[in-house]
């Protein structure tokens, strides 16, 4: 059974980390896909031009360069395909009208439409290293702006779409700002102006909670009448056979079969247990600073019962999504910003800024979320390059390590091991 959860897990790989470096071959060609989403189309939702367009660049004959690896040259030749200049037409008026996104209920249908504009993001961002090497930077830079606002669109919906906006967001804003010696004064003016205007704008953070929340209750109050899904959730965590895992949950399912007590008990927790695991996310969310972690408190163990718990647990999401991801999309607005006041500054004065004081940015722009510091900017000596990084996420140990904390920058680079930190109690 598809759920949401495995849904997730498999988007994991090109949402995390794995981002900076994505897949080198394109998937297979699957069924057309416009038709099932656009069953009477209206011409005014510029969506549907753009799943036109995921559709067109699949016909791509031209070899397909990796992203942040393949040269120039490569780069150049795939666009000029005639599928990939179709495709681009198509994006580019899907861009320039209203965008209407409804979250689909069909999880195979929305992993397809995300792997359809996840390579209209790779496209667009091999026309951005093209554009700036042929000194056409301010021209490609409105299509990159109107795609990330169609990435906000998703982020505005639930935490599964507002995951995949967020993949969407660096697919285009990591090559563009691995480019960003090549941003003039008013590039650097007109993204600095956008991300202000992003972080000024409510956070759908909050919303999107409460929208999972109700997904869930609604999601179980269907499968509690429906004994084959039901049981099927006793096996999310571990498909292995004769492991402790497996053995425990064969043991659940058959105890809530033949045992009515404890099945009226978990029916009458289920949805404050759902409750109470949301409120906590929502409260994460809020602070991001602390430990990063959703796992069930003793006061939650004591109130409801141990198949309530591991029930709830195969229907929720955990704390990557549920809070690391969405701080992580607004991360990338703000790290977008600085480079951009930085770059700013440097052709104002003919020199990197000391320190990010020097900007005169707003809070919630230089203000990191996982630690309530400022971001993380470090000069090189020669005064000529920089580094910038959130601090990143304090993540819960593993195998009895310490708590650790793994960077974040703009552009995502390949992912190195982090460091134990020990926090103050």
């Amino acid at each position: 059974m598809l759920t949401r959860r495995l849904l997730l897990s498999s988007l994991l790989p090109v949402l995390g980390a794995g981002t900076a470096f994505a897949q080198e071959e394109p998937p297979e060609k699957p069924p057309a896909l416009f038709e099932g989403l656009f069953p009477t189309p209206t011409g005014t939702n510029g969506f549907e031009e753009i799943i036109r367009a995921g559709e067109r660049l699949r016909e791509a004959k031209a070899p397909y360069p990796n992203p942040g690896r393949n040269s120039l040259t490569v780069k150049r030749a795939y666009i000029a395909d005639p599928a990939c200049r179709a495709a681009f037409s198509l994006l580019r008026q899907g861009l320039r009208k209203p965008i209407i996104v409804a979250p689909s209920a069909q999880l195979p249908v929305f992993s397809r439409v995300y792997a359809l504009m996840r390579s209209l993001g790779r496209l667009l961002g091999f026309h951005v290293h093209v554009s700036f090497a042929d000194g056409e930077g301010a021209a490609i830079l409105g299509d990159v702006l109107a795609f990330v606002r169609v990435a906000d669109t998703f982020q505005s919906l639930d935490v599964v779409t507002g995951m995949t906006g967020g993949g969407l967001e660096q697919s285009v804003l990591m090559p563009l700002t691995r480019l960003r010696d090549s941003w003039t004064e008013r590039d650097c003016l007109r993204l600095l102006t956008f991300a202000k205007n992003r972080a000024n704008a409510p956070d759908p953070a909050l919303t999107t909670v409460a929208t999972e929340r109700n997904r869930t209750q609604a999601y179980w109050e269907r499968m509690r009448t429906k004994p084959d899904e039901l049981e099927g959730q006793f096996a999310y965590l571990d498909e292995n056979e004769d492991t402790e895992g497996t053995t425990k949950a064969e043991a659940f399912a058959e105890q809530l079969r033949v045992d009515s007590g404890v099945r009226a008990r978990v029916w009458g927790e289920m949805a404050d247990a759902i409750t109470a695991y949301y409120d906590r996310a929502a409260v994460l969310l809020a602070d991001p600073s602390k430990r990063l972690s959703l796992e069930t408190p003793t006061a939650e163990t004591n109130r409801f019962h141990e198949i309530t718990l591991y029930l709830r647990d195969s229907l929720v999401l955990d704390a990557r999504f549920m809070v690391r991801q969405v701080v992580e999309n607004r991360l990338t607005n703000q790290l977008l910003a600085t480079h951009a006041a930085i770059r700013r500054y440097r052709w104002e004065n003919d020199r990197l800024p000391k320190t990010l004081d020097d900007l005169n940015l707003p809070v919630n722009i230089v203000t990191d979320p996982f630690t309530a510091k400022p971001l993380l900017y470090d000069p090189e000596p020669p005064g000529t390059n920089y580094k910038l990084a959130s601090a990143g996420a304090l993540l819960p140990d593993e195998d009895g390590k310490p708590d650790a904390r793994e960077r974040f920058a703009l552009p995502r680079e390949s992912p190195v091991p982090a460091k134990p930190t020990v926090e103050p109690k």
